[in-house]
């Protein structure tokens, strides 16, 4: 199973005022991934993917969103990054940060 980090309806509620999203619905862990947690999240008017990387640095996570953005931008067919920011800093507890991507479903 691919989700290493759970989180709570109150967590994610919490993480989600940050962004201009809508009330979120459910969220539903996504378990065919290798090393990081993925949720679909579904809100009052659209579907999302959070990604929670695991075990990456934020260089790592920067080169990821850039190459994504890259692929977007030459109209590759991929899912776009949520408008107001890609990442962000998700804490589970003070001992635990994980960074996060909101990836548009479509």
């Amino acid at each position: 199973m691919a989700v290493y980090t759970s989180i709570t309806f109150d967590e994610l509620t919490s993480f989600l005022n940050s962004y201009d999203l809508t009330q979120l619905k459910s969220f539903k862990g996504i378990s065919s991934g290798v090393t990081n947690t993925n949720y679909l999240i579904e809100t009052d008017n659209s579907k999302y993917i959070l990604t929670i990387f695991e075990q990456a640095q934020p260089k790592d996570i920067q080169f990821y969103i850039d190459l994504m953005s890259f692929f977007i931008a030459t109209k590759i067919k991929l899912p776009n990054t949520h408008s107001k920011s890609c990442w962000s800093l998700f804490r589970k507890n003070s001992e635990q940060t994980y960074f996060a991507c909101f990836l548009l479903k479509r």
